[in-house]
């Protein structure tokens, strides 16, 4: 909570902090010294958790009403959130090039997993277009390739359809209010080797090693 003198009393609450994958993001309003307390609370977190060489300014972004966070662009001056137009031409083709392709790998399943997190942040029923891409990435080995199956073909039709339609622009922000609260909050990252999560609630810490 703020603690510099003069604050105004309807600023005054707790921070608003946020975690998006592995992007932190505060969204607070512009009154009295908040701004500035939330970027000084957010340092002393990460310092306390990691230590001393935990904060890379470089990573920092400026406060904005109109940007750029987690690739989506955001303008919150009219509620709203759009996929850039790069990202989208990147889908688009990475679908295209799967779809003249009778097999693909992990590392193109995944990169194409990667753009459609973002197209189903602004659009929430293509989440079920996935599921059997999904379940193609889980299966394809390290090495070598797998043959796109044709449920997954079917799923890649579908979101170049999606992709076509050019409502992933000014989204309203408020289809991202109206979520339920989650029941566990599991902080997850990712690399070549495998998957390691931490389960604060139950004190647990989970890894998961690829197989070839």
């Amino acid at each position: 909570m703020p603690r510099w003198p003069h604050q105004p009393p309807h600023a005054s609450a707790g921070f608003d902090a946020r975690a998006w994958c592995d992007d932190h993001i505060c969204v607070e309003p512009d009154v009295g010294s908040r701004l500035d307390e939330t970027a000084l609370a957010l340092r002393s977190a990460r310092v306390q958790v990691l230590g001393p060489d935990a904060c890379n300014e470089d990573k920092f972004t400026a406060w904005f009403t109109r940007g750029k966070a987690p690739g989506l662009l955001w303008d919150l001056d009219t509620a709203t959130v759009s996929m850039p137009a790069d990202k989208i031409a990147k889908a688009v083709d990475r679908l295209r090039a799967m779809l003249q392709s009778g097999t693909t790998t992990r590392k193109t399943l995944n990169e194409l997993m990667g753009s459609f997190r973002h197209v189903c942040t602004c659009v929430r029923s293509a989440s079920a277009f996935s599921q059997r891409l999904g379940e193609l990435c889980r299966t394809a080995g390290r090495r070598g390739s797998v043959t796109t199956t044709d449920a997954a073909r079917d799923d890649l039709r579908w979101f170049l359809a999606i992709l076509r339609t050019a409502r992933l622009n000014a989204i309203p922000l408020d289809r991202f209010a109206a979520t339920q609260p989650p029941t566990w909050y599991i902080m997850m990252d990712a690399s070549d080797r495998g998957l390691r999560a931490l389960w604060p609630t139950r004190r647990e810490y989970l890894q998961v090693e690829f197989n070839d």
